[in-house]
């Protein structure tokens, strides 16, 4: 796994600098162009986001699955922040998301009578953007994209009834409301398309776990807006 990310970085490293050097002419000029030249065309390479909006997530898990069909379990959604900086063709971003699941069962933790099912947590991706080749102003308005990356993230059980009363289900003091969690880390990967329309930008992405035989491997989709700058 290590061997793919570092030669995905190296790859877009070796774009980046190759497609600098091309535009800069840096090798063809015995004297070379001055240093403003040189941010100015990256500049112009350059474009950055901030924004959020609707996420889904699910687990590839077959337990999973039967309880969704059974109803015992019911995805209502949730939401993400997200940051972006593109630098023609590579893309880094960022972002915080939220999921919730209802759970129509009182089996689990029972002596808690008020409590919600969720997941969040944080992911880093780098990216090949635009994925296509250079089609003129087609390429400025849309701009897909498909990187790697790495999530880290929790499933957790939340005590409701200290957030209604400020007092624990349970006997037990801790300041926290969070009554269990588990880790659902993972390596990742995803594809998306970006909308450029103007200041800002509409984007769509799906998210998948790179190893599907581990029974914490999910897949994600969100839809956003944000602004660019």
């Amino acid at each position: 796994m290590k061997k793919y990310l570092l030669s995905f970085v190296l790859l877009c490293a070796f774009t980046v600098n190759a497609q600098q050097n091309q535009e800069l002419k840096l090798d063809k000029s015995p004297q070379g162009r001055s240093l403003s030249d040189f941010f100015s065309v990256l500049r112009k390479k350059t474009v950055g986001g901030i924004g959020g909006g609707y996420q889904q997530a699910s687990f590839f898990n077959p337990t999973f699955f039967n309880n969704v069909n059974n109803s015992a379990i019911k995805n209502k959604g949730g939401y993400e922040v997200s940051m972006f900086f593109n630098i023609t063709p590579v893309m880094l971003d960022l972002a915080y998301f939220r999921s919730a699941f209802e759970v129509n069962s009182n089996a689990y933790y029972y002596d808690y009578p008020k409590k919600s099912t969720g997941m969040q947590g944080i992911d880093v991706y780098l990216s090949y953007a635009p994925l296509l080749p250079d089609w003129g102003k087609i390429s400025e308005i849309i701009t897909p994209y498909i990187g790697l990356g790495y999530q880290s993230a929790q499933l957790f059980v939340k005590d409701d009834s200290k957030s209604d009363s400020g007092n624990s289900g349970s006997s037990n003091s801790n300041s926290s409301n969070f009554i269990a969690t588990y880790g659902v880390s993972s390596p990742m990967w995803k594809g998306g398309v970006r909308f450029n329309l103007g200041p800002v930008f509409i984007k769509g992405e799906y998210k998948q776990g790179l190893s599907l035989s581990k029974p914490e491997a999910m897949r994600l989709i969100s839809i956003s807006a944000g602004i660019k700058f």
